[in-house]
């Protein structure tokens, strides 16, 4: 077992005798995260986001006025509001409406307008949509503000094009998303634009829909766009200042599909931070335009100073310039790494400075947040890796979407050629978890659970559409906060920071697109980039988590992959008609499904275990790379899937929409630093037990709700205890548990798993002998009452140990339930 890394109060006890001996400074393991401030110390996001706003144009409706100006409605009928009082009407009705909140308008009061979805689109209605007739840079607008009245909770969107993007290179339209919170009275709902991936240049095809889905009758006030000092990105972190002054960062701010934690400021007004600088110390930093600015077309310098005192002069110790107009691509992050040799030992002062063409603006005033600083990190010179736990080690957290367990050849009872070879190498020198429970059987769900050790009920992200709430404690937040860099790169939409909360902690994070999804080589593409980049400034600890989608449906597998696959396994890729038709009913082989034209029951199961081999390849390449540039040594690494997939067990076909074994049990392989010898550990164990690893890993207590234990202590014990492992259906319909005698599964609400010819009446219990049929193929019948009470009574218990965590809903687009609703969610 490797030793723990020092605790942070060690690393602060070292630091009289690192002062006197600045000459010969023991090697530093821990990166310092810097906290940029104004002069005073006041927080910049802080400040610009409460600065005054301008209005750029407003739609304000008063009283029965039907005009618009530059706004037209489409899929929807505009009526004036009837007298205040009277109830909501039905489609092809007039609306009423309330005014401002306080209270009723009068008649004679402004009123606003009422809007009603008429088209209707099969079993739903069309959302109202109003499109925008003019065009606009988009550094002249930096949010939406819509004002409704009376609707119900949903989702307000609004998508643009730009001009750096083609229709060709971009098959979507982007977007922005806020929740719509509902209710009777007037309220105000306000989109970030400025702070969005592709809110650059000319800005058309302007199009908001004040509610996605749902009922599509609401009365609208206002239409604002407006500028304001800068609207915050997703997962903001709260900062301490070195005096204790609370502020908060500018959370995760995108460049293209680059997200960096950043500290937003305007020109010439300096941001300073203060940091002792271990031995070999290297600043290294990200310095981005704000999107707003990109039609800029002159040159924007960066520059970084440095002094040791306050009475020192200050000296240009690295910069940097860059041209916004002259990007095809649009905003991109600008990497500075500059030595700090000169102050090792010793403290310094930085002062970070953009377009110092002039004296800094002395009292630190802020207009508009026109230039981020990103990820700003002092990196210590690591002693040399040895494997004897000296130093931290970097941490991989690897998730495999849609992962079953027999489809990893380190699982498999089968002797033919394995489809996952580097998988299976790293079980042969790793700890290989035999029976292994994830939390959930939906994605979101589960690697909320992963990252914060909370079960589904008590984390309350309950499906893909959930966030996490701000108020639970993560892994990358208890990793950053000892010392490492942390970085996540997803493959899918709906776990970026925006639509899944999962951005809490990390400083940097890769969006996940439709594309990605299709095709994890996107996603450790960027992986790759960013460990060149570490291995040319030197390695640095780093927590890493990497998801891939690859192995969900609708199977995406490059050509040239699967005929190598084929000719490994030694095998003629099964056709895809078969006469008679053997394949199944399922909704995917529907028209419009991914197995329309599809007759062979072969092919999809060929299909699918060729994506996870091809997952397995492009770990093969991004770890081949990974072993040139740092050690294995010093490296902590966990492979595991969010859950499973059903290939016609229990009569469910290409989804995981059960709680049974071939969904619930997934592989799970930890290679602790400096791992050469396989172990197979038979106990069953959790998810939520690789969450209290890490935590443990990462030094001091785990969270106290943390619900897990630690499987190297697990692995390592003479007596490993007796347990009972408890896992959830997303939208907690159902509850499962194994234990040494049974595994039960318990539906709490009638669930469908496949419309009402496959519905699961509520209070319903099946338990299987977990000895005699682990493959859960026959449930007992007629089992005694008090077993019927006894798993009944445990269900209880566990939901009555759920923690008080509120759901947070989420904020996905009309294309992210579309690209969900072609998953199946």
């Amino acid at each position: 077992m490797p030793v723990r890394p020092p605790s942070i109060l060690t690393a602060l006890a070292l630091v009289p005798a690192i002062l006197c001996c600045a000459r010969e400074l023991p090697h530093g393991d821990q990166v310092t995260h810097l906290e940029l401030r104004l002069a005073d110390g006041r927080s910049p996001a802080q400040e610009l986001s409460s600065a005054q706003v301008t209005w750029v144009e407003e739609l304000v409706i008063d009283g029965p006025q039907t005009d618009l100006g530059t706004w037209s409605v489409q899929y929807g009928r505009v009526d004036p509001l009837t007298p205040p009082g009277s109830p909501l009407g039905t489609p092809g009705e007039p609306q009423a409406g309330i005014g401002t909140t306080g209270g009723p308008e009068t008649s004679a009061g402004p009123q606003g307008i009422a809007l009603t979805g008429i088209v209707p689109d099969v079993l739903r209605m069309k959302r109202v949509e109003l499109h925008s007739a003019r065009s606009f840079q988009a550094s002249e607008v930096d949010f939406l503000e819509l004002e409704l009245l009376r609707t119900t909770a949903g989702i307000a969107r609004v998508s643009w094009r730009n001009s750096i993007e083609s229709v060709e290179q971009l098959a979507y339209p982007w977007f922005a998303t806020a929740v719509v919170a509902g209710g009777e009275s007037n309220f105000v709902v306000r989109i970030p634009l400025s702070s969005q991936p592709g809110w650059a240049g000319e800005i058309s095809e302007f199009t908001l829909a004040p509610k996605e889905d749902g009922v599509q009758r609401f009365g609208l006030r206002a239409v604002r766009l407006g500028r304001i000092g800068f609207s915050p990105g997703p997962d903001v972190m709260e900062t301490l200042s070195s005096d204790g002054e609370v502020g908060r960062d500018g959370g995760l701010i995108a460049m293209g599909r680059e997200a960096r934690r950043a500290f937003p400021s305007d020109w010439n007004v300096p941001l300073f931070a203060r940091a002792r600088v271990p031995r070999g110390g290297l600043l290294s930093i990200e310095a981005g335009v704000s999107p707003n600015t990109t039609n800029l077309t002159a040159e924007v310098r960066f520059s970084i100073e440095a002094r040791a005192r306050s009475e020192d002069p200050w000296k240009r110790i690295g910069s940097t310039s860059v041209i916004p107009g002259m990007r095809a691509g649009g905003p991109e992050w600008e990497h500075l790494s500059v030595s700090l040799k000169a102050f090792e030992g010793g403290e310094v002062e930085l002062r970070f400075l953009a377009n110092a063409d002039r004296d800094p603006t002395p009292d630190g005033t802020l207009s508009r947040a026109r230039l981020y600083w990103g990820e700003p990190l002092i990196l210590p010179e690591l002693a040399p890796a040895s494997g004897s736990g000296e130093r931290r080690p970097n941490v991989v957290l690897v998730t495999l979407d849609t992962v079953r367990r027999d489809a990893v050849g380190a699982y498999a009872s089968s002797r033919a050629p394995s489809p996952t070879p580097f998988l299976d190498g790293l079980a042969a020198r790793g700890l290989v978890f035999e029976q292994a429970w994830s939390a959930c059987n939906a994605t979101s769900p589960s690697h909320a659970s992963l990252m914060t050790g909370l079960a589904v009920q008590d984390h309350g992200v309950l499906d893909n559409r959930s966030l996490l709430a701000a108020e639970n404690v993560t892994l990358a937040e208890r990793f950053r906060a000892a010392g490492w860099q942390t970085a996540a790169a997803v493959s899918v939409p709906h776990l970026t920071p925006e639509r899944s909360g999962l951005g809490q902690g990390f400083d940097r994070v890769w969006l996940g697109t439709v594309e990605s999804a299709g095709d994890g080589a996107r996603t450790v593409g960027a992986v790759r980039e960013w460990w060149r980049s570490f291995a040319r400034e030197g390695p640095r600890p780093t927590f890493l988590w990497l998801h891939l989608f690859d192995a969900h449906t609708p199977y995406h597998v490059p050509d040239w992959f699967l005929a190598d696959f084929a000719k490994r396994l030694g095998v003629k890729p099964p056709p895809t008609q078969a006469d008679p038709s053997s394949m199944p009913e399922t909704p995917f082989a529907a028209p419009g499904g991914f197995l329309a034209e599809v007759t062979n029951v072969e092919w999809p199961e060929f299909q699918y275990r060729a994506a996870v081999a091809y997952q397995d390849e492009l770990l093969r390449q991004l770890f081949a790379e990974f072993k040139s540039e740092f050690s294995a040594d010093d490296t902590f690494v966990a492979v595991v899937a969010d859950h499973g997939e059903a290939l016609g067990e229990h009569g469910n076909w290409y989804h995981h929409t059960s709680l049974y074994r071939e969904v619930m049990q997934v592989p799970l392989i930890v290679v602790p630093p400096g791992s050469s010898h396989g172990t197979r550990v038979a106990e069953p164990v959790w998810s939520l037990d690789l969450s209290r690893t890490l935590f443990g890993l990462a030094g001091g207590p785990p969270p106290s709700e943390c619900r897990g234990l630690d499987l190297l202590e697990f692995a390592a014990a003479r007596e490993r205890p007796v347990r009972r492992i408890f896992f959830e259906h997303s939208g907690l319909a159902q509850v499962g548990a194994a234990d040494t005698e049974h595994t039960a599964l318990y539906t709490e609400l009638e669930y469908l798993q496949r419309g009402r010819e496959r519905s699961v009446p509520a209070d319903t219990l099946e338990l299987f002998d977990a000895a005699r049929d682990p493959q859960q193929q026959a449930p007992l019948k007629d089992f005694a009452p008090e077993l019927s009470t006894r798993y009944r009574e445990l269900f209880r218990e566990w939901r009555a140990s759920a923690l008080e965590r509120r759901r947070v809903e989420g904020r996905l687009s009309e294309d992210d339930l579309r690209f969900l609703d072609q998953l199946g969610y």
